[in-house]
Formats: C-alpha cells, structure tokens, sequence
C-alpha cells in the first residue's frame, strides 16, 4: 500500500536533540539515522526505506560505544568505526541527523553472541565504507530497482561515460564488483561488455547475482552502514544457519527484522518530546517513522531478489 511514500512531517513542538542516559542502551540496539541532506533521500526513493543510514550500539568496556560504517565528509572520522555514544551523539546533532533508537527484542538480546559479533567487528574495523556495493545491495532486479524511465543499457552507457572522464569513482562504485561477478579481473566496462556478449548475457544478468560476504575487494572487505549491521548480527548467530547475504542488505531490510520490538516501553523524556513515535527520537525537526519494522523473520538468500518500485514500493514475501 501507500505506507510506504515519503510522509515525512514536521514536528508541532519544534527540533529535538535529546541526550537519553546511556542506561536505556542495549548490546546490539538499532539506530536508524536519516539526514534531509538530498543523498539519503535518494537512497530511500531508490529503496522504499525511510533511514538513509543505520548503526548500532554495543557496550565496550563498561562504555557505550556506536559502532557503523561511515564516510561522509560531515562526520570527524571514515570507514567502519566505533564512537564513544556521547560524542557520536554530539556529531549526529551537527551533522542535521533524524535519530531513532530501536531495541532489539528480548528473545534476539539472548540469542545475540556478543564475543563473536565483537571478534567480527574487530576483523572489519578501520576498512573502508563499502562504496563497491553500494549500489549492489539495491540492485536486486532485472529493472525493477531503477527508476522510471531509465534502463540497463542506459545505466551501461551512462556508467561508459563517466568511466571516461572519472575512472577511480566507476572503478569503486561498478567495475570491481562486476568483475567479481564476471570472475574477471580489470575489466573496464567496454571490455565487461564484450565478455557478456560473449556469455550471452545482458548487463542486468549479472548486475543480480547476488553480492558475496566474503568477497575481497582491492582495499578490503565490502561493506555499507545497512551491511554492516547485518553483518554485526550475522556474526552473532541472530540469523542462525541460514544462508544471508548481509552486504545485499539495504537499511529497510535490517529494521523489518523480526528482530526488533515494535513497541518498546519508552523512558519519560521520549514520550514528551513526541507521544506519537513508537521510538525514542533523539535528534531531528521531522518525525521519522519506520513502517514494517520488526515484522519480517529471516529466510535464506533474503533481500536478493526485492522490487523497490515507486510509489508503493511493494516487497513481496520471501524476496
């Protein structure tokens, strides 16, 4: 239905940038972040999701940390990180964030191996934000992912020209991860095109083939903010056996995990600054809601085949 277009509303009582104590934080909380800055409302037109960004936080020390994969040149610090949560909360107010915690429920806190999650994030810190699949994890379709008017032999084309003219943004953002997909290496997208020609093949054939947690790109492991936290939770067994993708995750495919409790208890402060919000908001002027969330249980090969049409943005079950 409708639930899913753009229905973001300007808060009655003015901006909020709310410090709640740390004692309301969970090992592996959900924090889903957006920034009215033109960027993440791309991402979300381009998805259906209503966060632009996520994160999550874990108790390190006896110190709340925010763990994420970042690089924006708002922020003090790139690549996959952890900050102390006061200072990142400070950051996210400079930064114009729309915050919002979601707890993991109490069945997925117990479940939640936070030793091997933590050895996980400890393997990935400091790697670079995962711009090599980017656009992957949304590109899950033959054509149902692009918008309007605009289809595989034009994004080819397009990709061609740029490619000219900046050849390391291509490189990042398309000709590595299409190699890996080729089992090629190097290949610049004219050369990608004959060799698909030679296959057979269409560029959308392979732009879907799912993308691969273990892959090694030429400066690491792969991974963008929603795929880190999927893979934070991978790592932690909340996804049990099961054959998950986590770098096909977009942030709308991590916050309608079952994995969260759609209506927490809330501290005091959260209900008055907006007795609307199942959540607590702790940053932002427009209220930011997450329709579906934790209502989707994990299945294998999840998100790797999921439309993302406008202006319903209809997910179909087991996608």
């Amino acid at each position: 239905g409708d639930v899913y277009k753009r229905q973001y509303q300007r808060r009655v009582h003015g901006d909020i940038n709310l410090l709640l104590d740390e004692k309301y934080f969970k090992d592996g909380d959900f924090i889903a972040i957006t920034r009215m800055d033109g960027l993440d409302q791309i991402i979300e037109y381009a998805t259906g999701g209503h966060a632009g960004h996520c994160a999550l936080t874990m108790w390190i020390d006896g110190q709340l940390f925010v763990l994420e994969s970042q690089h924006a040149w708002y922020w003090p610090k790139i690549n996959i990180q952890r900050t102390p949560y006061r200072e990142w909360l400070k950051n996210a107010w400079n930064a114009g964030y729309h915050v919002v915690h979601v707890p993991l429920t109490e069945d997925a806190r117990s479940r939640l191996n936070t030793d091997a999650a933590m050895q996980w994030f400890e393997k990935v810190e400091g790697m670079p934000y995962g711009f090599h699949n980017f656009l992957f994890g949304a590109l899950d379709t033959k054509k149902d992912n692009l918008p309007p008017l605009l289809d595989e032999n034009l994004v080819a084309v397009g990709f061609g020209v740029v490619e000219k003219i900046i050849p390391s943004a291509i490189d990042s953002l398309w000709n590595e991860a299409m190699n890996k997909r080729l089992g090629t290496k190097n290949l610049s997208i004219p050369q990608q095109y004959d060799e698909i020609l030679k296959r057979n093949l269409t560029f959308s054939d392979v732009w879907i083939i799912p993308e691969q947690d273990g892959w090694w790109y030429s400066d690491g492991y792969s991974y963008v903010c929603s795929a880190f936290v999927g893979g934070f939770y991978k790592a932690g067994g909340l996804f049990g056996d099961l054959n998950i993708q986590a770098t096909e995750f977009i942030p709308r495919d991590v916050y309608t995990l079952d994995i969260f409790n759609p209506k927490p208890d809330l501290p005091e402060e959260c209900v008055k600054n907006d007795p609307d919000l199942p959540f607590c908001q702790l940053s932002g002027r427009y209220k930011m809601e997450l329709p579906g969330v934790g209502t989707i249980r994990a299945y294998a090969h999840m998100a790797e085949s999921c439309p993302s049409q406008p202006p319903d943005f209809f997910r179909p079950d087991g996608c």
